[in-house]
């Protein structure tokens, strides 16, 4: 029955244009001066370098939710890794122990990227007392040349979208193809928040 209703009400609709046979190519006899809108976009870069080009560096971090993104986006502000002793620090986080993240422990990597947790506990700094903390996963790659880096950092403690960020950045330039297509080959990971319930 959904069938026939659906093509009667497509026999109605080209019945309703007007202008006899709608699948028979007309002649244009516009002006040839409509030169049309273009193409209409709110795509938007985030956050970071204001006027990217080929021969400069490139930072970029998530939007926060007062520029495009989700509450609970972009908290992510500053990251570094230490190779001494393997360590990964994140700031403007809350409930993440002392912002120092350590080698995952179930899981220590995706792919080529290394992967960091928040500790479990942190002593309160009256009493020494611990105090349970957030689940905070991290996830880092640097590309083969160590050009391109990127961070990514999310809770999954809350009900809704929990708190994190991204960050990613190009050191210096690099030479762009002006022709030609391009095949990418390789891993990509990420970590997965949901929005109405917890965990990652």
């Amino acid at each position: 029955m959904k069938r026939i209703w659906l093509g009667a009400t497509v026999a109605a609709f080209l019945v309703a244009c007007g202008g006899g046979n709608p699948f028979i190519e007309e002649e244009d006899t516009g002006t040839g001066t409509d030169t049309g809108t273009g193409v209409e976009s709110d795509r938007t870069l985030p956050p970071g370098t204001a006027s990217p080009e080929t021969d400069n560096s490139i930072f970029r971090t998530e939007p926060t939710a007062a520029s495009g993104g989700q509450v609970g986006d972009g908290y992510v502000t500053d990251v570094a890794y230490n190779s001494a002793n393997d360590t990964f620090t994140v700031d403007n986080l809350g409930f993440d122990g002392d912002n120092v993240y350590n080698r995952g422990t179930s899981v220590s990597s995706l792919g080529p990227y290394a992967v960091y947790e928040a500790v479990a506990q942190f002593p309160d700094s009256e009493t020494g007392s611990p105090i349970n903390q957030f689940t905070h996963r991290a996830i880092y790659g640097v590309s083969t040349t160590g050009n391109t880096q990127f961070a990514i950092v999310r809770t999954g403690a809350y009900s809704d979208y929990g708190f994190g960020g991204f960050i990613y950045q190009r050191e210096g330039g690099v030479t762009l193809p002006t022709s030609g297509q391009a095949l990418f080959s390789g891993e990509v990971s990420g970590v997965r928040d949901f929005s109405g319930s917890g965990g990652l």
